[in-house]
């Protein structure tokens, strides 16, 4: 049972539809059920504090991370154009995933409290995937998984980056020019200090856009026989992905 660095978040789409309000936005992060999110992974997952994982060089506990509030959920629903909510949201998972499709029921038992449906909707990766690579076609909420393939903070950071259109970890779409701005200046400053300072800024402006709504990190874990050897945690592999090259069967 190892921590995992792989971020689950269900990416709202910025650019249409009631989720195109930034109030509306954060009227859902504010309605979810987080405390289902470890339920469902029967304790073995942690609450995101930040958009990076703790791992993650850079990375800073975020001041106001949502959390189940709904006298202010509903404070940022009255802000919106849908002050009594009445609308429909459709959430796309991955057809065949169990964890996701909970998590898909909690969100839809969580916004029945602001008068808003969730459509559960399950569909194949490449068709989700697909879907989600234009504002136009895009899901109003996606499930997300992704797992940095390196510990560079600007792995993570450039998954709200403008360039971050078109591919699955950026399905939200969002186009936020300061956060632009910063991402670009982190990748070529070479003191650590400033470089640390611009992916806390960066950190901290996502929540304020609130593209999403930031999940858990879930643990990896894995059953062995007591005589498998040479087994190394890498939490940069894909979730379930280990290097068998050094393990090896102790057959004494």
């Amino acid at each position: 049972d190892h921590r995992g660095m792989t971020t689950f978040a269900i990416t709202m789409n910025t650019t249409k539809g009631p989720t195109a309000d930034l109030n509306v936005r954060k009227a859902i992060a504010h309605a979810m059920d987080y405390d289902a999110l470890i339920a469902i992974h029967n304790g073995a997952a942690t609450l995101m504090t930040s958009p990076f994982p703790e791992q993650i060089p850079g990375y800073i506990p975020v001041p106001g991370m949502p959390r189940r509030n709904l006298d202010l959920a509903r404070q940022f629903l009255s802000r919106s154009a849908y002050p009594n909510g009445g609308f429909e949201l459709e959430y796309v998972h991955v057809q065949g995933l169990e964890d996701p499709r909970r998590i898909g029921l909690a969100l839809l038992n969580s916004l029945q409290a602001l008068n808003i449906r969730v459509n559960i909707v399950a569909q194949p990766w490449p068709t989700m995937v697909a879907r989600g690579s234009r504002a136009e076609t895009a899901p109003d909420m996606v499930s997300v998984y992704v797992t940095p393939v390196s510990t560079d903070p600007d792995v993570i950071a450039g998954k709200y980056h403008t360039r971050a259109h078109g591919n699955f970890w950026g399905m939200h779409h969002l186009t936020d020019r300061q956060i632009d701005q910063w991402v670009d200046a982190a990748r070529v400053e070479t003191d650590e200090a400033r470089r640390n300072a611009l992916y806390a800024d960066i950190q901290r402006r996502v929540v304020e856009v609130q593209p999403e709504i930031f999940g858990m990190l879930a643990n990896r874990r894995w059953l062995m026989r007591d005589y498998v050897r040479g087994f190394v945690y890498c939490p940069l592999r894909l979730t379930g992905e280990i290097d068998t090259y050094p393990m090896w069967i102790d057959a004494a």
